[in-house]
C-alpha cells in the first residue's frame, strides 16, 4: 500500500505533467499543485517545453469582461465546467485540469483562454491559490437564463451585460466562427 503522503505527491506530479502539457507556466503549476518550481524545472525543465513560457502570469479580472463577446462566452463556459466538476467533490486542482481539457474539446479550434488564464479565472472567482478576495462572481441573465461572469461590485442582474444575449445580435462571421466548432469536428 502506498503511504497517503506519497500518493498525494504522485498525484500532484501527475497533475503538474498534465498542466505543463496544456501550456501552464511553472509558476502557475507550482501554485496549484504545491510542488516547488525547482522540482518542476528538474522534472520537466526542457527549454522548448510549453511550461517554460517567459513572463508573468495573468492577474487582471477585467480581462475576462473587457475583451470580446467570444472571450466572455468562453470564460463563462470554462468556469461552468469547473463549478460542475467541483460539485461532484473533486479537488480544485483536479477540476482545473479536467475543465480546461473539456474547454479545449469545445473551443480547441480557436481557444481564447490559455491554461494560465483559466487558472487566473478560477482564482478571481473562487479566491483559490491567492491571498486576494474574489473579484468576479457569476450571475444569471433575466432574459436568457444563462450564467455569466461579472465584477463583484457590479449590479449582478439586469445590467445588460450578458454576453449570450449580445451574441444573439448580428455578429461578424469571424466571431461566429470562433464560437462554432469546425465543420466535421467532434464536440
Amino acid at each position: 500500500m502506498i503511504p497517503p503522503g506519497k500518493a498525494l505527491h504522485w498525484r500532484a506530479m501527475a497533475l503538474a505533467k498534465e498542466a505543463i502539457e496544456l501550456g501552464g507556466r511553472f509558476t502557475v503549476v507550482s501554485a496549484f499543485t504545491g510542488l516547488p518550481r525547482f522540482l518542476l524545472n528538474n522534472l520537466f525543465g526542457d527549454p522548448d517545453a510549453p511550461g517554460t513560457i517567459p513572463g508573468r502570469k495573468p492577474r487582471s479580472a477585467h480581462w475576462y469582461l473587457n475583451r470580446t463577446v467570444v472571450v466572455e462566452i468562453q470564460s463563462a463556459f470554462f468556469y461552468a465546467c469547473f463549478r460542475s466538476i467541483r460539485t461532484f467533490g473533486y479537488p480544485p486542482s483536479d477540476a482545473l485540469v479536467a475543465s480546461y481539457k473539456h474547454y479545449l474539446r469545445h473551443f480547441g479550434h480557436d481557444p481564447r483562454l490559455t491554461f494560465d488564464r483559466a487558472f487566473d479565472l478560477v482564482g478571481h472567482v473562487e479566491g483559490l491559490w491567492t491571498n486576494a478576495p474574489p473579484r468576479l462572481t457569476t450571475t444569471i441573465c433575466r432574459r436568457c437564463r444563462a450564467t455569466y461572469l461579472v465584477l463583484c461590485r457590479d449590479e449582478p442582474i439586469g445590467s445588460g451585460g450578458c454576453p449570450f444575449c449580445r451574441f444573439e445580435r448580428p455578429l461578424s462571421g469571424q466571431t461566429r466562427k470562433a464560437l462554432s466548432p469546425p465543420a466535421g469536428g467532434t464536440t
